[in-house]
């Protein structure tokens, strides 16, 4: 009781903030898919420093003496040198995930007190539950320590190439060739001169986006220890800032980072390396840009939720390649997923807006198309949702607040837990209530609730079709192109159709339907498909298949409409709509009529006579109808 009482205390005493974000921190960590992710990406930028080295050393052929830029061989002997790494890169991977240490003071986590489940942090060393709350701790930073040991595996490795790489630099400058510059180099490696070790060491930090975050990030990093809730908004800083400027510079927007600038004034092979960058990007941008133009990648989409709806019901998703009969996610993807993606937004920013390609001579429209893709690139990261919803949030709060608090209360669910649930059940909740989001998380009690339905009622599952395994695994999101003419017309007229909204008006009265879950998704499945129209017999998404195909009688008057975008200009988004607006009438009067839905049908009918009692006069009231309901 004595040790229980102390742990309480001190719990309090230690920070319980500290102790909420670790938790938090590690809980959003604690997926497959972002160790997946971190590994992967850092053994991409491992390789893209192989191919960039080459490139750097034909710019220091062509521009510099002898000596002065990037030596012949540098990028075998990085490759050689990432090849001999991986026995040590092992050692020391093994060593932190034993001990939680690395070698590094910065790493991805920036938390500023990452040990706050502890007996230390508890203040009760040396006691029975102070081992168990050391066990817990141990358990809890798991996830981050993992993050940790991959980063040691590949800055061991990015240390031994980028060593190897200016060793040899170093004795070809010095003269050396053949066999006296292979024992140079080895003398070399074996006591590195400081500056190479130093060189070396910042290269590796760098190759894991661990270095130093710049202006910006040291300001972001200052805010949060001044406001630590904010913690909780920016979760990670160093890590996303250094992707974004790691990609600029890999960008024809490289003169814009301060660092690249700083590379090109030191001269030799520094400016070499950064123009390499630059070029090599420049080129995997251009050809990204030409795929999106060509609709083989896609970028964000479009911002009006019924537009992009009917693309999502196609199989198609954001930032995806198309390969075959498939759209595979290329977002988290780095380092090339950020610049595809400034490609792919830009390509789409110069098909939808009235910015000619051919006529970007203004500076306002350059810097136009060239900034929004990258804000949106930017804010479509993993890393970045908890800022952008945030904005969101704030910018429209009763519309976006409940949502924005649901789903930072799921979050505290363990992310591997919830790639699990939606690997076991890919089925899309719908969420009314704060515990929903929780629930919807967990296997085994998602199920209990319902199917976020779309527009023509079928529930939402974005399964890849791959399997279980892939899904819960798997960071390359993957979805099967599917045939559907009414929601390809939908995108070819350009039409915004959107899903029935949950604060709708029920024969003239303000309802909202998320006190009524289960009248909102038989409403939504009837008006959907799955109510049959008394004249044709068919759902609503059959019978605009059908007249869209010219499959049925009035495909001949439908193919005479001339081609509309909006409703109230009539031609055939008129006529869609329309037919949209009547199956949800017919929809809504068999749901009042259905008797499982009585008491809702009761609560309509009360909120009809409130509305008439304040259009009578003064003093008079609703007289007695015996129970019988009011006409619609």
């Amino acid at each position: 009781p004595a040790a229980v009482s102390q742990f309480v205390r001190g719990a309090w005493a230690a920070k319980s903030l500290d102790v909420v974000r670790e938790l938090w921190i590690n809980s959003l960590l604690s997926s497959p898919k972002t160790h997946i992710v971190n590994t992967g990406s850092n053994l991409l930028v491992a390789f893209q420093q192989v191919y960039e080295r080459k490139v750097a050393e034909v710019v220091s052929a062509g521009l510099r003496d002898a000596g002065e830029g990037v030596a012949p061989g540098e990028a075998a002997a990085m490759l050689y040198g990432m090849v001999g790494a991986v026995p040590d890169a092992f050692r020391l991977f093994w060593k932190s995930v034993k001990s939680g240490e690395t070698g590094s003071a910065m790493g991805k986590i920036d938390l500023p007190r990452q040990s706050a489940i502890s007996s230390e942090g508890t203040r009760i060393e040396g006691t029975a539950i102070g081992g168990f709350v050391d066990f817990l701790g141990n358990v809890t930073r798991f996830p981050g320590r993992m993050l940790g040991a991959e980063d040691e595996f590949f800055k061991s490795i990015g240390y031994r190439m980028n060593l190897r790489a200016e060793a040899l630099r170093m004795g070809r400058a010095e003269g050396h060739q053949d066999q006296a510059l292979a024992d140079r180099v080895a003398e070399i490696i074996a006591q590195p001169p400081e500056h190479l070790r130093i060189s070396a060491a910042d290269a590796a930090l760098y190759q894991t986006f661990t270095n130093k975050a710049g202006g910006l990030g040291q300001g972001l990093l200052s805010l949060r220890e001044k406001v630590p809730v904010t913690s909780f908004i920016l979760p990670f800083v160093r890590t996303p800032v250094n992707i974004a400027r790691y990609a600029f510079e890999r960008s024809p927007a490289a003169p814009l980072v301060r660092q690249w600038r700083d590379e090109i004034a030191a001269g030799g092979a520094r400016a070499d390396i950064a123009l390499a960058r630059m070029g090599t990007g420049t080129m995997i941008m251009t050809w990204a840009l030409d795929l999106a133009d060509s609709g083989v990648i896609s970028g964000s989409g479009p911002k009006d939720s019924g537009k992009r709806e009917a693309l999502t019901r196609q199989g198609w998703q954001p930032y995806s390649v198309k390969v075959g009969d498939r759209w595979y996610s290329y977002n988290r993807v780095e380092p090339w997923g950020s610049t595809m993606g400034f490609a792919a937004d830009l390509a789409e920013i110069l098909k939808t807006s009235e910015i000619d390609a051919d006529e970007l001579d203004e500076v306002h429209e350059i810097l136009g198309a060239a900034i929004a893709p990258v804000a949106q690139v930017a804010i479509s990261k993993t890393y970045m949702r908890g800022l952008s919803e945030f904005v969101e949030m704030m910018a429209d709060g009763e519309r976006y607040a409940p949502a924005y608090i649901g789903r930072f209360m799921g979050s505290f669910v363990p992310a591997g837990a919830a790639a699990i649930e939606s690997a076991v059940d890919p089925v899309v909740r719908d969420t009314n209530a704060f515990s929903d989001y929780l629930t919807a998380r967990l296997v085994g009690l998602s199920e209990k609730l319902p199917a976020r339905r779309n527009l023509w009622g079928e529930s939402v599952a974005p399964a890849s079709g791959f399997g279980t395994v892939y899904d819960a695994l798997s960071p390359i999101a993957a979805r099967q192109i599917k045939e559907s003419p009414a929601d390809a017309e939908l995108e070819r007229l350009r039409m915004n159709v959107t899903r029935i909204g949950k604060k709708t008006s029920w024969d003239g009265v303000a309802i909202n339907l998320h006190d009524w879950p289960k009248v909102y998704e038989r409403y939504v499945e009837l008006a959907g498909n799955e109510l049959k129209h008394p004249a044709w017999g068919l759902g609503l998404k059959d019978f605009l298949d059908a007249v869209i195909t010219g499959k049925h009688e009035l495909g001949e008057v439908y193919k005479l409409l001339p081609d509309t975008s909006d409703p109230g200009e009539g031609g055939k988004a008129a006529w869609i709509m329309g037919r949209v607006q009547e199956y949800r009438r017919l929809a809504r009067r068999e749901v009042t009529e259905d008797p499982a839905f009585a008491d809702f049908a009761e609560a309509i009918g009360r909120g009809r006579e409130t509305k008439i009692e304040k259009r009578l006069p003064a003093g008079t009231s609703m007289p007695d109808l015996g129970g019988v309901r009011l006409p619609r």
